[in-house]
């Protein structure tokens, strides 16, 4: 029932962004690892693949990622741009991942999914996220990759 609950989520999430008025994405970003402020080990090699469909003010991702547990997870998320130029962009983002079996481990969270938020930071194809602590034993994690323009955009 879980995994149901899980997967609704997504796929509605993954609808609404769809219905956002583009049909292909307009970036693709790549995660390679992260790096955890934490007292706690974790894995900070974190493949992944996000596809991005970026609107008149607001960007819709989704995709799919190893976690730090070692595990597999899915996100969506809404984000807004602070400062967007060619070739560098400040966005700030909400939204919910799934981590199977480690949800509890975040302040917010329901079944296997938790929300999640922070900053998101790109200069031409490299990109860092910058997440606030899970509320446990986690300061900070920063993820980082690289990133291509898939076509054109709207300008912000």
């Amino acid at each position: 029932m879980k995994k149901l609950r899980t997967l609704f989520a997504l796929l509605s999430l993954v609808t609404f962004s769809a219905t956002a008025g583009v049909a292909d994405p307009d970036r693709a970003w790549i995660s390679l690892g992260s790096a955890h402020v934490s007292d706690k080990d974790f894995e900070q090699i974190n493949p992944g693949l996000f596809l991005t469909w970026e609107g008149e003010h607001l960007g819709y991702t989704v995709g799919a990622f190893r976690n730090s547990y070692g595990g597999f997870s899915t996100a969506a998320t809404i984000g807004a741009p602070l400062i967007y130029k060619d070739d560098f962009e400040l966005s700030l983002f909400t939204g919910l991942a799934t981590y199977p079996g480690y949800a509890d481990r975040f302040r917010f969270s329901q079944g296997d999914i938790v929300a999640i938020a922070g900053a998101s930071l790109r200069y031409k194809n490299v990109f860092t996220q910058l997440f606030p602590g899970n509320g446990n034993s986690v300061k900070l994690t920063a993820s980082f990759g690289v990133t291509f323009d898939l076509g054109e955009s709207p300008k912000h």
